[in-house]
């Protein structure tokens, strides 16, 4: 007859039954039924350590701990096990041991961002002895899962590696065997997702070498780097291999569709539906998809109450996302991978906006979005826009930590990085300038081959706000040259934002590559006309700045010349006789093209075709305009008339202030009448289609917005200002009272600039409402430029503005010298001085740059404050190299400097 159990022996027996089953779940990958098994133990381990009656050793229910840590799905459980852990008897020695080691196994888990000494120093006190003398599943799974978390955590430095030596050399036999594959298989992972100097990225052609260990391995290989058509092929060859029943088909179905423009394959709905199919077959798959959707989950709650009380999200998000990575290069599994890698980079960057330390996560979540691919254009994604304000002042050694792991990536992230570097880099530091022109020609060069996603017109874009402060002997200069030469041969590069980069450097290359360049410009045969008259525009502003350049390329273009406005362009610069006969041309030309605009601008209300935009190059170079009053008159009749086109203010507006400008006061005389009309009721003009934006349009289109008008029309006041002085004044008032209580933001630039004018042309007692005025909008801007990217960008403006009047005393605009105006100057140095501690430290570049230039302007001729002085020399250490630039005087001092060391050089030779 059997003897009953003890009760002790039954508890023996259940527990052994949940800890087989679990060991065959977790075999079969089904990580859900896992979960299951391992929490109804723990519940029942609680309630039987409360009533006292728990007899197993904490070592034989370490299965439970271990499979619900490797296997978490959601965060709720880590409560759990942190307090069963706690109160569970450690009845001996080997108890304690594995306690030690299940409570850091815990704690690395729970701490997805500790730091590598903190991992290493916990790491460190696991007593090898705690795994057990006998090979357990559960134990095997616990020292892979802790060698790859020590990976996880001091894969920068290799300390992970030290732990691995020390417990195959001091654990038990079946420790080592475990731990030589893990070890070798993230060896070759840390070059493939964390690649940096000391763990180059792996070539192209080093892909055979890793199918040794594993051939997915060789995949991921090829599709870092860009080779599709290689990837392909060597998908067909691995297919037949595959047994019909292998998750491995999913995993190489993802490389298949990521590449499918090169190869062929179903559309996107029908590839969706049969991955959907494929997960839903494996357990592992199901399960993993399963912890992407929580962590979805988690990261809609943080965007749902957008604030910085979700902290418990956060940690679940990055301690999930940790786990999901880990498991993804377990198994090979490249998109899971992109996924976790993602979710870690957003978490980061959300929590970015609401720090104010620790820049280098912010860092952290920025390259990680980079090797996920996932990063977007600074202007499409708020999350990048606030990481980038977060790194503005972060120490040099975290800007140089940024760099490294950028310059670092496969050609498939290239871009990604590239579109990064285009709003960091002149944070970068100028030591490592020559290495970031290494990496921009390998960008350029990988670009026109293809082998990265995605790619620029201009590969150098990024190198428009660093050019200006490279230094004459830096080697970077001749590292870009061909690749600038390049761009110079595009004949669309002479105009638009490419432009800026041709002009700096023709401006500041040493002077062979600038001529080098300049000959390449001239060069090229123009087939398009408006190109070339912005060449020549081009040509001769550099060579005005620039004297040394001569004029032998404004020359030569002038000989081959064949738009009129061209001709006259080049002659002004060259003085040539022909100015005269090229003016009277012009002007007839100029006047016939915006006549013909005015018909196209202002329709009749029937008219079944449109047309938008016009190029007249006459208003760019005509220096004087008489006898065209009749067409100031048509513009005005135009601008007012109900059938004008809206999206054709902006231009009719510019052209019209273009005229007064460069035309005589009875112009301004015509348009003062109109100038009060339109502030108090601006110009609309009519749509075609009406306004195409709102949530749930696919495509957004919002027109010319009332702010748009009314910045125009701030600058046609600001000519009738010039021309007419005091009997402009009313209507100029007019127009910034109308600003000022409308609130665009789009004028606000215009309208300080035109207040601090305004302000020193009026009488002592009259100048207090205008000055009023130019507070509250300055004040505007301050207040919004912290969720407005439009605000940011007109305090910058703003700023330039009073830049342009400040480099002299006494200039066409305003004498700093006579009485009001030391009146209007002393209000604007106190201003700054109330302001300077929050333009100083503004998190938006061109603010801090444009007040850099403004304290040096003032600096020249007037006393600063000591707070004024005390930013002045901040602003000549800040990160940013454009705000150095400004700092220590701009192009202008620059020139001067280079002109006097030029002079020197010659001296010295003679």
């Amino acid at each position: 007859m059997s003897q009953e159990p003890t009760a002790a022996e039954r508890q023996r027996i259940a527990f052994d039954l949940l800890k087989n089953e679990a060991r065959t779940a977790h075999r079969e990958g089904d990580g859900l039924r896992v979960i299951h098994l391992c929490e109804t133990c723990l519940q029942e381990v609680a309630r039987l350590v409360k009533s006292e009656k728990l007899t197993l050793h904490l070592t034989e229910l370490q299965w439970a701990f271990i499979f619900q840590l490797y296997w978490l799905l959601h965060t709720t459980p880590l409560g759990l096990v942190r307090d069963v852990l706690r109160q569970i008897p450690k009845r001996d020695e080997a108890d304690q041991r594995i306690f030690t080691t299940l409570e850091t196994y815990f704690f690395l888990i729970e701490q997805p961002l500790l730091g590598g000494d903190q991992t290493f120093e916990r790491l460190t006190a696991i007593a090898p002895s705690s795994f057990g003398d006998d090979f357990q599943p559960e134990s095997a799974e616990l020292v892979t899962h802790l060698i790859e978390l020590a990976w996880f955590n001091l894969v920068s430095d290799d300390r992970w590696r030290n732990m691995a030596a020390e417990w195959s050399e001091k654990g038990p036999d079946w420790v080592k065997k475990v731990i030589g594959p893990v070890e070798e298989r993230l060896m070759l992972q840390t070059r493939l997702t964390v690649p940096s100097k000391r763990h180059p990225p792996f070539s192209a052609d080093a892909a055979t070498s890793l199918r040794k260990i594993s051939d997915l391995a060789e995949l991921w290989v090829l599709q870092l780097n860009g080779q599709n058509e290689l990837l392909l092929a060597r998908i067909k060859q691995l297919s037949p291999r595959l047994s019909p029943d292998a998750y491995q088909w999913r995993l190489m179905a993802d490389f298949w569709h990521m590449n499918r423009l090169f190869g062929g394959g179903d559309s996107q709905s029908v590839w969706l539906a049969r991955r959907r199919q494929m997960t839903t077959k494996f357990p592992v798959l199901f399960f993993h998809d399963r912890r992407e959707l929580r962590i979805r989950e988690l990261l809609g709650e943080v965007y749902r109450r957008r604030g910085p009380g979700s902290a418990h999200q956060r940690w679940g998000i990055l301690q999930l996302a940790m786990l999901h990575e880990l498991a993804a290069l377990r198994i090979w599994d490249f998109g899971m991978w992109r996924e976790a890698v993602q979710a870690q980079s957003e978490a980061l960057l959300e929590a970015s906006q609401w720090m104010d330390a620790m820049p280098e996560l912010t860092a952290q979540g920025l390259v990680a979005g980079v090797r996920a691919i996932a990063i977007q254009s600074p202007e499409k994604d708020f999350l990048v826009q606030s990481a980038v304000q977060h790194l503005e002042f972060a120490s040099e050694q975290v800007l140089q930590s940024l760099t490294e792991d950028l310059l670092w990536t496969y050609p498939t992230q290239g871009h990604t990085a590239a579109e990064l570097f285009e709003v960091v880099s002149d944070l970068v530091p100028a030591a490592s300038w020559v290495e970031l022109a290494e990496w921009t020609v390998g960008y350029a060069v990988r670009s026109r081959s293809g082998h990265q996603w995605g790619s620029k017109i201009n590969p150098l874009e990024h190198w428009i706000d660093i050019v200006p402060s490279l230094e004459a002997t830096s080697d970077a200069w001749k590292i870009l040259a061909p690749e600038v030469i390049s761009l110079g041969r595009i004949s669309h590069c002479w105009r638009g934002k490419d432009r800026q980069l041709i002009y700096s450097w023709l401006a500041w290359a040493p002077i062979v590559l600038a001529r080098d360049l300049g000959q390449a410009l001239v060069d090229v045969t123009a087939t398009d006309l408006g190109d070339s008259f912005f060449r020549a525009q081009l040509i001769c502003s550099v060579e005005g700045d620039r004297t040394e350049l001569g004029k032998s390329f404004s020359t030569e273009l002038f000989l081959q010349a064949r738009l009129p406005e061209e001709r006259l362009l080049l002659a002004q610069h060259l003085n040539d006789p022909s100015v005269a006969g090229l003016t009277n041309e012009v002007h007839e030309r100029s006047a016939r093209a915006i006549r013909n605009a005015l018909q196209t601008a202002a329709p009749a209300a029937d008219a079944q075709t449109f047309s938008f935009g016009t190029f007249v190059p006459g208003l760019n170079v005509l220096k004087k305009w008489h006898g065209s009053e009749d067409l100031v008159r048509e513009l005005i009749t135009t601008i007012n008339s109900p059938n004008v086109l809206q999206d054709w203010l902006p231009w009719l507006l510019s052209t019209l202030q273009i005229l007064v400008a460069d035309g005589p006061a009875s112009f301004s005389e015509i348009v003062k009448p109109e100038l009060g009309n339109w502030a108090k009721k601006l110009p609309r003009g009519r749509t075609i289609v009406g306004d195409v934006q709102g949530p749930f349009s696919i495509i957004q289109s919002k027109g010319v917005s009332a702010g748009d008008v009314s910045g125009m029309l701030g600058w046609l006041c600001l000519q009738v200002l010039r021309q007419l002085k005091s009997s402009a004044h009313d209507e100029v008032k007019a127009w910034l009272k109308q600003t000022v209580l409308n609130g665009d933001v789009e004028p606000m630039g215009v309208a300080f600039y035109v207040s601090v004018l305004l302000a020193s042309q009026l009488s002592e007692d009259a100048i207090s409402p205008v000055l009023a005025t130019a507070d509250a909008v300055l004040l505007t801007l301050r207040t919004r430029m912290s969720d407005s990217l439009e605000a940011r960008s007109t305090l910058a403006d703003a700023l330039w503005y009073i830049a342009g009047i400040t480099r002299r005393q006494t200039s066409e605009f305003v004498d700093w010298q006579s009485p009001i105006g030391t009146l209007v100057l002393a209000w604007l140095i106190q201003l700054l001085r109330d302001y300077a501690p929050i333009l100083a430290r503004a998190p938006h570049p061109r603010v801090r740059a444009a007040f850099a230039a403004v304290l040096w302007n003032l600096s020249q001729w007037s006393a600063l404050s000591e707070i004024l002085v005390s930013s002045a020399e901040q602003l000549k250490r800040d990160q940013r190299a454009r705000v150095r630039f400004e700092a220590y005087g701009g192009w202008k001092e620059k020139r001067k400097n280079s002109t006097e060391q030029a002079n020197q050089s010659i001296d010295s030779t003679t």
